[in-house]
């Protein structure tokens, strides 16, 4: 059987609007990774701490929040948490900055860095609290990736029958191939 593609009237204007659709949903899920990140950070401040987030991505971790005080400290950094993440190493959770890794469950996020203020003060109550504030950080994060890929895929499922809908096969109905 041979494989015809029957261009259908308006079909280039909606995948155009399907691909845009998919870029604006990029664009909110990073906004809403970045404004949960911020959220993490601005109760860390809250704490008396100062904090920097990366969240993984496929090459390398980006920095997306970081408290005012410390940019330039965390911007120095950066190579120092793709180290601590590349790494099978445990939290770093002495002296004066602190590495912890931002996960849900078996899940990698990516990285905080907590840096205590000059006396490097190490108090059981705080390192709970800040355990309490990761975690919940993380997942927000995390519920943000997952409105993404369900988002992701319906507009992928909508590209998928759009293309499903103009080929068939030698008379066929591709869709009845299919099931």
């Amino acid at each position: 059987a041979r494989l015809v593609a029957r261009p259908v009237e308006g079909q280039e204007q909606r995948a155009e609007a399907r691909r845009h659709r998919l870029a604006l949903v990029e664009q909110a899920v990073d906004d809403a990774l970045v404004h949960a990140a911020g959220r993490v950070v601005r109760h860390l401040e809250q704490g008396g701490r100062c904090a920097a987030i990366w969240l993984a991505t496929e090459t390398t971790p980006r920095l997306v929040a970081v408290s005012a005080t410390i940019r330039a400290d965390a911007e120095r950094a950066d190579r120092a948490m793709e180290a601590f993440l590349a790494s099978r190493l445990n939290d770093d959770v002495k002296g004066q900055r602190w590495f912890v890794r931002l996960n849900t469950g078996e899940r990698a996020l990516g990285g905080v860095a907590i840096w205590n203020g000059e006396d490097g003060a190490d108090r059981k109550h705080d390192r709970r609290w800040i355990e309490a504030v990761l975690e919940l950080g993380a997942v927000a994060i995390d519920r943000a990736r997952l409105i993404a890929e369900v988002a992701e895929a319906t507009i992928v499922a909508e590209v998928r029958e759009g293309f499903i809908r103009t080929v068939h096969l030698g008379g066929i109905d591709y869709r009845t191939m299919l099931a």
